[in-house]
């Protein structure tokens, strides 16, 4: 055999060895909808496909000032949340959850690269793809942190260098709020819209509290959206785990009350009477502070 013959055996069977195993294509569009979470998803998506959160924190957007996001921490899953309500990525952090074409927390980085093939960037710590069909604008990403050779964490979502990465400060409800937006959440109330003033106050234990006033307008008849009485006005901290009823809400008409949490959800829903504890019908609006 000779010298050239048996370098090209050699240099085949390197490719078949490592080269050649990462033929995966890279990621595309479909890689930004992970849990079941797709880009138009909102918080009360969140709360309907992954059940209530463990926490959620605001905080001051790394990228744009004066802006701030939120953060759902779930076991094994993080989401982060724009400015506007849409979701900017999803975080894989643990085991039992995978991507679309089932990269796993664990996995080698062979793996990944099996799966995506080459990345745009490497490093020690972590692979980056740019996701394809996109405009450089908004560039999306696929990002896999790496540990030891296994797949520590993979985020895909928008900008992920300031998200994941940089420290970020939590925040409550300002003391200067500007009156807050509450939109319509759901396709059969879509023009409803409502606005929200906070007042700073103090509770009797001294603790943070606002003075709520709360106005809707273009909300449809409650009894077309099926066996419902009343629109009734709910506040919550940002992760559900506090919350209560404000009451029935009409149209036009402005509900008031005394909030002592340090940040506010509202939540209008459609409901067959004023008196439960919880809601239980369709979450037609929503807002928050800060």
């Amino acid at each position: 055999m000779s010298a050239h013959v048996a370098y090209a055996l050699f240099l085949i069977f390197v490719c078949a060895q490592s080269l050649c195993a990462k033929t995966g294509t890279r990621p595309d569009t479909t890689e930004l909808t992970l849990v079941g979470l797709d880009l138009e998803a909102g918080p009360t998506d969140i709360v309907r496909v992954l059940g209530r959160p463990d926490s959620v924190r605001t905080y001051e957007h790394p990228n744009d000032v004066g802006s701030e996001y939120d953060r759902f921490f779930y076991r094994n899953v993080t989401v982060f949340m724009g400015p506007d309500g849409p979701k900017l990525g999803v975080k894989l952090n643990g085991p039992g959850v995978t991507t679309r074409r089932g990269l796993a927390f664990g996995d080698s980085v062979e793996r990944a690269l099996e799966l995506y093939g080459p990345p745009d960037t490497r490093s020690q710590t972590q692979l980056v793809w740019r996701i394809a069909g996109q405009s450089a604008s908004d560039k999306p990403e696929l990002v896999v942190e790496v540990r030891g050779g296994r797949v520590a964490s993979i985020y895909a979502g928008y900008e992920s260098e300031g998200l994941r990465m940089l420290p970020n400060r939590p925040l409550v409800c300002a003391r200067s709020q500007a009156p807050v937006t509450l939109r319509s959440t759901d396709k059969v109330a879509p023009a409803a819209r409502g606005t929200a003033t906070l007042t700073p106050a103090q509770d009797s234990g001294g603790l943070v509290a606002f003075d709520v006033s709360v106005t809707v307008r273009d909300l449809p008849a409650v009894a077309a959206l099926g066996a419902y009485s009343a629109y009734v006005l709910w506040v919550s901290t940002l992760s559900l785990e506090h919350f209560r009823s404000l009451g029935a809400i009409e149209n036009g008409k402005s509900l008031t009350a005394r909030v002592n949490f340090p940040n506010v959800l509202f939540l209008v829903s459609s409901e067959p009477g004023v008196t439960g504890d919880r809601w239980t019908g369709p979450i037609v609006m929503a807002g928050r502070c800060p």
